[in-house]
Parts: C-alpha cells; structure tokens; sequence
C-alpha cells in the first residue's frame, strides 16, 4: 500500500472546512491530518501536522495577505503543494499575486473531480 497523502484544510468558514472533509474522507490515497480558520493557526499547525498538500481559502481571515501567508508556509515546508480555494468573485489581482506561489488554483463551488485532481497530481 502507498502511503497516503497528507491533506491540510484551512478556511475560515467551518462550513466550507467540513464540506471538504466531507468530500475527501472516502477517499483511500488522502488522510486529512488537520484543519485552521485563520492565517496564524494554519502557521502555527504546519510543523506539528507535516501536510504533503494544503488546500488554502484566498480569503482565510487573519490580517495577512494570501502571498504573505502562502511565502511563510513554503518557508517552514519548502515542499509542501499549496491548492488556492477561490471564489468567482475573488479578484484577479489576489489570483495573480498568489499564483505565482500555489502549486495550483481551484474554484468554488468545488468539484471533486477537479479537486481531487489537483490534490492528487505531482
């Protein structure tokens, strides 16, 4: 058996966090090791959860900016894939600054297909 992938899920909405816990727990390959509302505790959780993968809400609250937090996650796991959670309405500024930084950008409403893609691809 492989080892699984290490999933991160940090919004500030526990509706949207529990709706992609909901969305991935059947899933064989992924194990979901924590969860976060706000900029400072997805920091804080990094070292102690060891993601592979992190699914990040662009509009997570927390007073940092989405390119601030997503630098300060890569610096404490240079590794770790990012997957960007926006919205249609987000703006195409805060998609640009950020993509430069994400391994990937998904949109909301999710789809599994496409999110599980993203989580899953190398």
């Amino acid at each position: 058996m492989t080892d699984k992938l290490r999933v991160f899920v940090a919004d500030d909405s526990p509706v949207a966090r529990n709706m992609l816990i909901r969305m991935l727990n059947d899933e064989d390959d992924i194990e979901i090791v924590g969860e976060a509302g706000t900029t400072q505790s997805s920091i804080m959780m990094l070292d102690e959860v060891n993601p592979d993968v992190i699914l990040l809400e662009a509009a997570i609250s927390g007073g940092m900016s989405i390119t601030r937090l997503i630098r300060s996650m890569k610096d404490i796991k240079p590794y770790v894939r990012i997957i960007l959670c926006v919205e249609v309405n987000d703006g195409v500024e805060l998609i640009k600054s950020a993509e430069l930084w994400a391994s990937d950008i998904i949109r909301k409403p999710y789809n599994k297909t496409n999110l599980l893609r993203a989580i899953r691809s190398a």
